[in-house]
């Protein structure tokens, strides 16, 4: 039975584990060619090669490429600043200021690019602070620093991007039809019976894959270019649903008081329901062009009793056009439609306090530093920018940074032991990266 047991945990896990297989065998490579080129602090190199492994291709070639955006921006500015600042108190200054704003703009952007920004306010702390430790190294810190990270992504990407798969597209395309499918389907049920619990449990399942496409749109759009492209008419689709579902709950209520009154919207109602179910019946035996025709005709019905309605269900067939297009289930309309267009909603107010959070928390250890002449002081201003800048976009950040605290915990004491048990009298870099 236990074995049973472990067998069935070990293929459930299976994912997983080949992954962590080989984000060490990319991060061992990449220690060992920075070793091999005499990088200045090779481990930059493995610990890229940890970052930037992701489960999809396109992941892992986007996260690279704002990673090495990010670190080239933060050490000219890290360059900039030991060369522009003459003492510990300006230097800190300035630093607040630049990590500040990078956590400010990083908190206000959305996906990988917020990532850009936080790897550039970090990474100017490691290069300002390191090159106030050891002026006469400054311009080999940051040249080891650029090179290691593009050691690190170079064998991250051979090592895996042949074994990552790729998200596919039209399955995501085809799910997002499914879902149109299923919500004009819950709008077919409310106009014929109105609300009612089961047609409450299945607006709740509709919310719910709405959550989840909406969650995986960034790995499906990563790496291409022309599939963000996509990705905006994705989101309008889930747009377009999520507005049919709070119009229809109010044309449900609507209805529902006109029946008392009116008992010839019953068999208004129940055409409408039929017409519906056509669409429903079209969308689920990929009949798409039909199934627009049949909708479209639904629309010019509905606005005559129902404009709000009405104007919702055109929206969802320009949105659903768009995706239809994009997966190649039809040609391309020779008119393009304007679709509503999805604003991202941007938390200034976090963003500010974040900052604030920052620059505050950067001030009070470098001004001990400054005022003190904390020996300590830089080193603990390096590991201090890492929390503020790359953890603050984070949903909950001090619950994150607790889980951090343990990783680094286990992750120190197993250093300690490598150091004085298993590394003393070892020069070969190979037996190194064995030991490692």
């Amino acid at each position: 039975m236990g074995y049973a047991r472990f067998r069935r945990l070990i293929l459930r896990q299976r994912p997983q584990m080949a992954r962590a297989a080989r984000g060490t065998l990319a991060a061992l490579a990449a220690l060992l060619l920075a070793i091999v080129l005499k990088l200045e602090n090779p481990f930059w190199a493995a610990m890229t090669a940890l970052i930037v492994i992701q489960p999809t291709r396109g992941l892992l070639l986007e996260k690279s490429y704002y990673r090495l955006v990010g670190t080239v921006a933060g050490s000219l500015a890290g360059l900039l600043l030991i060369f522009s600042t003459g003492s510990p108190l300006v230097l800190t200054i300035a630093l607040a200021l630049w990590i500040a704003a990078c956590v400010s703009i990083g908190n206000l952007l959305y996906g990988l690019r917020s990532y850009a920004f936080m790897m550039a306010a970090c990474t100017c702390a490691v290069i300002a602070l390191s090159g106030y430790l050891n002026p006469p190294h400054i311009y080999s810190i940051a040249f080891g620093r650029i090179a290691c990270i593009i050691v690190g992504i170079v064998v991250a990407t051979a090592v895996t991007a042949l074994f990552t798969p790729r998200q596919s597209k039209d399955e995501l395309a085809n799910r997002l039809s499914r879902l149109a499918g299923v919500t004009v389907d819950w709008l077919a049920l409310l106009l014929r019976q109105g609300q009612g619990s089961m047609l409450v449990r299945r607006e709740q399942d509709i919310l719910i894959e709405i959550a989840e496409i909406e969650g995986v749109l960034d790995d499906v759009a990563a790496g291409s270019f022309r599939i963000k492209q996509q990705k905006r008419r994705h989101r309008n689709m889930l747009a377009a649903l999520l507005s049919l579902l709070a119009v229809g709950r109010l044309a449900g209520e609507h209805l529902a008081r006109q029946k008392a009154q009116d008992c010839s919207q019953e068999q208004w109602r129940e055409l409408l329901a039929r017409h519906l179910e056509l669409v429903v019946d079209k969308l689920t035996n990929s009949s798409p062009v039909n199934c627009l025709d049949e909708l479209s005709a639904v629309v010019a019905e509905v606005k005559a009793h129902l404009p709000l309605l009405g104007e919702t269900l055109t929206d969802l067939v320009a949105a659903l056009q768009s995706v239809l297009e994009d997966c190649g289930t039809m040609t391309a309309s020779s008119k393009e439609q304007a679709l509503p267009r999805l604003i991202h909603h941007r938390d200034w107010q976090e963003a500010r306090r974040a900052a604030f959070r920052a620059a505050m928390t950067i001030g009070v250890v470098g001004g001990i530093w400054a005022f003190t002449g904390w020996s300590k002081g830089p080193l603990m201003l390096i590991a201090i920018s890492i929390m503020v800048s790359i953890f603050s976009s984070k949903e909950h950040p001090a619950g994150f940074v607790g889980q951090i605290f343990i990783g680094a915990a286990i992750g120190s004491t197993c250093a300690v032991f490598c150091r004085l048990v298993l590394l003393p009298g070892v020069t070969d870099p190979f037996m190194t990266i064995a030991i490692i």
